[in-house]
């Protein structure tokens, strides 16, 4: 019964959170309607009015911050709820060395790899492959197969797991993730994050790169300036801010890129054309992706040979 009355009241002032407003209006009309003097109005009346209508907005305030103490609530809990998933994900963090790094311009390899979640959830068994220098591989799988946990222990950010587990990776090894971080700054920081834009020193290179992604407008929109600042998760769309995000791997060309579904909302038609633009800077990728069309665009592709589990909804 607890729960039914207040799903009612909920619901009840979500939609109708408006009849605050108009019974207050017909309460301060009735009452200067019934509190004119005989004589008409004076100004001792209308102080009274404007009294009389103050008291009662002080209550329309109240009921309208009742009204929205649900959403702040799940705000709130939101915030609290990410707060105990870092602090729970700290705990579990391994204190055991990343994958050893391996000399610039090397190649990355994995060897008997098991994949697994922080919470002992198995995801792929007995990984094997290695990537040379200018030879991309597509990794490629349904969703929950694992493919974005192997970039996490590739970047050394979850531990290894499996007998005989070998991981070696360069120090030239980078991300571009599906939903790219947009750092508070100006239109050069976007392309040149993690590092701070400098204008004599990065402006040719960031206009390369932005042209190389089709993002040429951006700074034609800001009059050729670099110092542009705005909410850029706000301003720019998904496809926009992938475009980013793919141009920072342009400006820096590490030798190795992971390139996790990081055109999924990227038009179809413009999709090859990115991935020839990383290639063509001499970055080799990795790309982890369900596109149909990219086989075509990589040399190699993950072995078929491994055994991958899909995780469970518990």
């Amino acid at each position: 019964m607890q729960e039914f009355t207040y799903n009612f009241l909920t619901e009840f002032f979500l939609l109708y959170d408006n009849l605050p407003i108009w019974f207050h209006r017909l309460i301060s009309f009735n009452f200067a309607w019934r509190n004119v003097p005989t004589g008409g109005a004076s100004p001792a009346s209308a102080v009274q009015n404007y009294l009389y209508d103050r008291t009662i907005s002080m209550s329309l305030v109240g009921v309208q911050a009742l009204t929205s103490f649900p959403s702040e609530l799940a705000k709130m809990d939101s915030r609290a709820t990410r707060l105990l998933e870092l602090r729970e994900a700290l705990e579990l963090a391994s204190h055991e060395q990343p994958p050893p790094l391996g000399e610039s311009h090397s190649k990355i390899v994995v060897r008997n790899l098991t994949l697994a979640t922080p919470n002992q959830v198995t995801l792929a068994e007995g990984l094997t492959f290695q990537v040379e220098r200018d030879s991309p591989i597509l990794i490629t799988g349904p969703n929950g197969a694992g493919k974005t946990a192997l970039a996490r222990v590739l970047l050394g950010l979850w531990k290894t797991r499996g007998a005989d587990v070998s991981v070696s990776v360069p120090r030239a090894l980078s991300i571009v993730p599906q939903r790219p971080y947009l750092a508070p700054g100006c239109l050069g920081d976007q392309v040149t994050y993690p590092k701070r834009f400098v204008g004599d020193q990065d402006a040719s290179k960031a206009e390369e790169a932005l042209k190389a992604v089709g993002l040429e407008h951006l700074l034609e929109r800001s009059h050729g300036s670099w110092d542009a600042r705005c909410m850029w998760e706000e301003v720019l769309s998904g496809g926009e801010q992938q475009r980013i995000a793919l141009s920072r791997a342009l400006f820096h060309r590490p030798d190795f890129v992971l390139l996790d579904e990081c055109t999924s909302m990227v038009a179809a038609d413009a999709e090859e054309r990115l991935y020839d633009c990383v290639t063509a800077v001499g970055v080799t990728p990795l790309t982890m992706s369900q596109r149909l069309f990219l086989p075509k665009l990589h040399k190699q592709l993950a072995p078929s040979s491994w055994n991958v589990f899909r995780a469970s909804a518990g």
